[in-house]
Formats: C-alpha cells, structure tokens, sequence
C-alpha cells in the first residue's frame, strides 16, 4: 500500500528543518494522510528572510506538484502577514495558476476556522517577535477580527520548536487573563508544541482554541472530504 494513500498534504514548510510541524501533523492525522514537505528556507523570522523565501515560492509549488500531492499548503503565519493583506489569496491563486491543484494557507485556515467557531475577539498568543506580532495584529484586524490581546515569546525561531509543552499552556491563560472577554484563543506558529494543550485549554479557559497545525488540518480535510471527527484535539477536529 503506497503511503499517503488517501491523502499526500503538499506543505510549504516556513523553515529549512521540519521537525514539531510534522510529529504534531501525524498525531493529529488518521492512518493513510502523508505530510509531504518542502521547506522554504527561513531561518530567522524577520521581514528581509521571510520575503526572500517567498520569491522561491513558484519553485516549491512545481516541486510539490511534480510529487502528486493532492493539496498544497503555505505554513505558519509569517510569510503571510509579512507578504501583507491578502497575500493569502494571491497564494491560492498561483497556486491554480501554476497547478491543477487546490491550494491554501495555515492562516487561511486559521480565518476559517474562527468564523466556524464564532470567534470575532481574540486573544492571540505566539511565538513571534513584536514586529511580526504588529504585522499579524494588522493582517488578523484588517480580515474582520478583532484583536483584545496578542502577546508573544519573543524569541528565536531556532528555539521555537524546543519549548516544553508547559510553555504554551502558560502563554495561552496569560494572554487570556488580558482578554477575558475573548471569544476564543489563537496560538499561531506551527512549530510551537502545543497540539496536546488544546483540549487543557479548552477545558480551563471554556473557550475554542485554535493554533496553526489544528486549523491547517481541519481546513484540508474539508477542502479532500476526509470525514471525522477527530477526538482530543480542541472543538475545531471534533466538528468535521
């Protein structure tokens, strides 16, 4: 039986290592869904390096293509917001210029997934520098949400995907506290270990949770029609 047979997810992998992206993909993915990853190349999360990889972008959707994925995916937050407003879409659509494959973005599924969840004030909770937190900020305000609280841990990205688990937890009910009035959290950045801390989180702050990898998943599976639920992983897995 050939891997990924009943689905090969093209994913456009932010940084030159895929290592937490990938191991919370298949802890969240049934048997048969394959992670196919090519990485763009940024090794540092400023404005110069993320606008660099996007101009290898044309070049990893052919590549992704040439190994018969069935969707491809632009990961994590920041080549988006950096790429501004509606860079998303503009994605999506050389995607199916350059393709005959449907294409998307983590964020996008992020966006998707608030309105499923009725999710309009958030509280943000990331990785990321201030700079990118302002950009994000912008880029989630400017798509009809409303942004009560956004903080961020301020380091670098060589040391996102090395943070204990307690770190996520902690930033999620901190950025909370800020917003009580939020409708629900946001925790972008998929490289940030957080997928086994979504049904904590839930369960303390009695609100959706929705991070990066979660959405990115949930948005796929609609787009392929790979049915669920999936259990113990947050509201969003548990609605397909």
């Amino acid at each position: 039986m050939v891997y990924g047979w009943r689905a090969r997810v093209g994913f456009l992998g932010p940084q030159t290592v895929a290592e937490t992206t990938t191991y919370q993909f298949y802890q969240i993915v049934p048997k048969g869904v394959m992670h196919v990853v090519y990485p763009i190349g940024i090794t540092e999360l400023t404005r110069i390096e993320v606008e660099q990889a996007l101009q290898r972008i044309d070049d990893a959707i052919r590549e992704l293509a040439r190994r018969r994925v069935d969707i491809i995916v632009l990961g994590g937050s920041p080549p988006v917001i950096v790429g501004g407003y509606g860079y998303d879409q503009k994605f999506i659509w050389r995607v199916s210029e350059l393709t005959s494959i449907p294409g998307t973005t983590s964020q996008t599924a992020a966006l998707e997934a608030f309105r499923h969840l009725g999710m309009r004030r958030l509280a943000v909770a990331t990785p990321f520098t201030d700079e990118l937190n302002g950009l994000l900020k912008d880029f989630l305000e400017k798509s009809g949400f409303q942004v009560l609280a956004i903080k961020g841990l301020n380091i670098p990205l060589v040391d996102v995907a090395h943070q204990p688990l307690p770190v996520s937890y902690r930033l999620a009910k901190e950025t909370f506290a800020l917003a009580p009035d939020a409708d629900g959290v946001y925790i972008p950045g998929a490289s940030v270990p957080v997928v086994e801390n979504i049904r904590l989180l839930e369960q303390d702050l009695k609100v959706p949770v929705v991070t990066s990898v979660q959405a990115m998943i949930w948005q796929v599976f609609r787009m392929l029609n790979i049915g669920g639920p999936i259990q113990g992983f947050g509201r969003l897995l548990q609605d397909l």
